[in-house]
């Protein structure tokens, strides 16, 4: 599986690299970082768990392609650091003891590829729609007991989602960035066959706040 995740992630470095090369003096690149309030959309029907938004953070580069005068292409590969803060009641409502808190982070290779307006409010702001394709790279729990934290391998290898972004520019190359990640696949894999525990249904979202930094503009 980690072969195939490199191997992926090699092909997206390669057409980054082959947009820069063709798109020539119409291009700038930039870098860009910043935090998040991760949410996850739950549709398991465990109703003694309750989920709560935790906050991550991501960073890395991206590089503009200017197709026209007003239609903008933006390819980026950041690190991004997703996740859910879970409570379940069971042990509490059932044993008399205390809720279980568990803090899961989970780590991704993220490659959105955004298209849409720029030369908005005299060439200060952008509103791109696109993409984005996570790679897995691991996850950890953390829970409210005196434990070490550990990792689950029960994440799906690859995240699908689609990314939302708004971007304005405070001078030519400092801007400010606001943007949405709606997740379009189950973020967890599925239960064996036979397991009385139902499937997690949980997708990956955000709100993101970026502080961007472009260059060559």
């Amino acid at each position: 599986m980690k072969v195939k995740q490199i191997t992926l992630a090699s092909v997206f470095i390669f057409l980054l690299s082959a947009v820069s090369v063709y798109a020539q003096d119409n291009w700038d690149f930039g870098v860009k970082g910043g935090i998040a309030l991760n949410m996850m959309p739950h549709t398991t029907l465990d109703v003694k768990d309750e989920y709560k938004a935790n906050f991550g953070f991501q960073g890395g580069a991206f590089v503009n392609v200017a197709l026209s005068d007003m239609i903008l292409a933006q390819v980026e590969v950041l690190y991004s650091r997703k996740g859910v803060t879970t409570t379940n009641h069971f042990g509490e409502d059932v044993f008399g003891g205390s809720a279980l808190t568990y803090t899961r982070n989970i780590h991704y290779l993220q490659f959105p590829v955004l298209v849409g307006f720029h030369s908005l409010l005299d060439n200060k702001l952008s509103l791109l729609l696109g993409p984005e394709l996570g790679v897995y790279l691991g996850d950890r729990i953390k829970t409210n007991y005196d434990s070490p934290s550990y990792n689950t391998n029960k994440c799906n290898p690859f995240n699908l989602g689609l990314g939302l972004q708004a971007a304005y520019y405070i001078t030519d190359n400092l801007g400010i960035e606001l943007k949405f990640d709606l997740g379009l696949t189950h973020t967890f894999k599925k239960q064996p066959e036979g397991s009385v525990i139902p499937d997690d249904k949980g997708r990956n979202s955000a709100v993101q706040m970026n502080i961007c930094y472009r260059f060559g503009y």
